[in-house]
């Protein structure tokens, strides 16, 4: 019981730090832009963002990854289902940018340009829409990946198996051919012996 709660936590704590790693990787550009362009907002407004943000979509993949489950993009189904995550993705893209919308204004970030919701999540939309698309996308296709990986190591452990199993019906087949030589030629040499005795 313990063991598995500390999975958990450890589990958790990576998928934390993990999403914390693609915040400041975000950060340095956004730090980068900052500083070309002069920008007096401390640098701290725009760490927080990238965090919030991250933080937001961490909060939101659990959902994504459960439409990927629910609905799979299969050979058979792929048209449909490609429009359906598409409609899915624009969906995660105007929650995610509508709780940044809503968070930014409270926290004070950027109180230049994200001054209220409304002026907020309009400036986001322009900013920020197509690489929530992006984003949605790129977690759907890591799961994918996983899958077809397991699903890859499922077939090789079946082929082992099947293999194993080849090689002892293989030895059972020899052992039983040995079998009946031998049960073909203890009568033979019964049979001389029998000769000999008369």
């Amino acid at each position: 019981m313990k063991s598995a709660l500390q999975r958990r936590l450890r589990t958790y704590a990576w998928y934390f730090l993990g999403w914390t790693f693609v915040a400041i990787f975000f950060f340095t550009q956004g730090l980068v832009q900052k500083l070309a362009s002069h920008d007096p907002t401390p640098w701290w407004h725009y760490l927080l963002t990238w965090l919030v943000g991250v933080y937001i979509t961490a909060l939101l993949t659990p959902v994504v990854l459960w439409l990927g489950r629910r609905f799979p993009i299969e050979r058979k189904n792929w048209p449909r289902r490609v429009v359906l995550h598409l409609s899915f993705s624009i969906a995660f893209a105007l929650v995610a940018l509508g709780s940044q919308g809503a968070i930014f204004p409270m926290l004070g970030l950027i109180p230049a340009v994200l001054k209220n919701f409304l002026v907020a999540f309009a400036t986001l939309m322009i900013i920020s829409f197509h690489q929530n698309i992006i984003m949605y996308w790129t977690i759907l296709g890591i799961q994918y990946a996983f899958r077809y990986y397991r699903k890859y190591q499922e077939r090789e452990k079946d082929a082992l198996r099947l293999e194993r199993d080849t090689s002892e019906l293989q030895a059972q087949l020899v052992r039983a051919q040995l079998s009946a030589l031998k049960m073909q030629l203890q009568p033979h040499f019964l049979f001389n012996t029998l000769n000999a005795i008369m």
